[in-house]
């Protein structure tokens, strides 16, 4: 029997954000991935296009706000673990944001894994401090995109079990070349999306 894991990821209606439910299903995970029903930024799909696995979309209040994007209707949370039944709840979300806060509440008792990027020491103004303290008591694991983020969650207390998994490129379109320390010119080298909030403008 595969092992059933829904998936929460607010970066889900992009079809380059996909790929980690893709792997995982080509290996025999069954995955159901929740996403807001919109989400304003770029490469975000309006309309979603067939996938090797199931997509749900749930309404969000605050729809492009990362950290502060809310469900609508908590019973659609509660409503979609009950008919997917998953062995593990996948939270793509940063533990102090309000998404996470609230599939941690209709989660129950299932086991819960989440995401961290967050590598620098904040400490958050309430109710962001409350919902990540509760996140690092109640989550059974974590993997953070680097060692930095891993060692902040060490620092804020949090003693389960955590894997760093960097963040993936595509090598169809990306891959190594040559560089010469003696070249007459610099050439800066953004890597990362081409977005004002990388600060591709600066």
């Amino acid at each position: 029997m595969s092992i059933r894991v829904l998936r929460v990821y607010h970066g889900g209606r992009d079809p380059q954000h996909r790929a980690r439910e893709r792997a995982l299903q080509a290996v025999g995970v069954e995955v159901t991935l929740a996403v807001p029903s919109q989400w304003p930024e770029t490469g975000h799909e309006s309309e979603l296009p067939p996938e090797p696995f199931r997509i749900v979309e749930l309404p969000v209040k605050r729809p492009g706000d990362v950290n502060r994007h809310a469900y609508v209707a908590e019973g659609d949370l509660r409503r979609l673990l009950a008919d997917t039944h998953p062995d593990v709840l996948d939270i793509h979300e940063e533990p102090f944001s309000v998404a996470a806060r609230q599939w941690l509440r209709a989660a129950a008792e299932l086991p819960v894994v989440t995401y961290s990027a967050q590598n620098v020491d904040k400490r958050f103004p309430p109710p962001f401090s409350r919902f990540e303290a509760a996140a690092l008591r109640r989550v059974a694991a974590f993997y953070p995109c680097s060692r930095q983020a891993a060692s902040v969650l060490r620092g804020k207390g949090f003693s389960g079990r955590i894997e760093v998994l960097p963040l993936g490129y595509d090598d169809a379109v990306f891959r190594f070349g040559a560089q010469s320390l003696d070249a007459d010119e610099i050439v800066p080298v953004l890597v990362g999306r081409l977005v004002p909030e990388k600060g591709v403008a600066d």
